[in-house]
């Protein structure tokens, strides 16, 4: 899943979780609730599930990428 063979690449939780750290880098507050986060992302992925968003995000806090505040993304770096 992290580097699929079969699936297209925007499902890849790479290309997913790029897209995400682009928008948290994006955003001017620096911490962002859930909801909102995948409403931006949506805006410009619409192929991609709420499922396969959170998967990116699960892989972005064990890599440390993110961190987590209740609701709220905070972007580590």
């Amino acid at each position: 899943m992290i580097l699929p063979r079969e699936v297209k690449p925007e499902k890849s939780l790479y290309v997913i979780g790029a897209k995400v750290l682009k928008i948290l880098d994006d955003y001017h507050l620096g911490i962002i609730d859930v909801h909102l986060l995948f409403e931006m992302f949506r805006n410009e992925n619409k192929g991609v599930s709420f499922n396969y968003f959170m998967y990116a995000l699960d892989w972005l806090f064990i890599i440390d990428a993110i961190k987590l505040k209740e609701t709220k993304i905070q972007k580590c770096f």
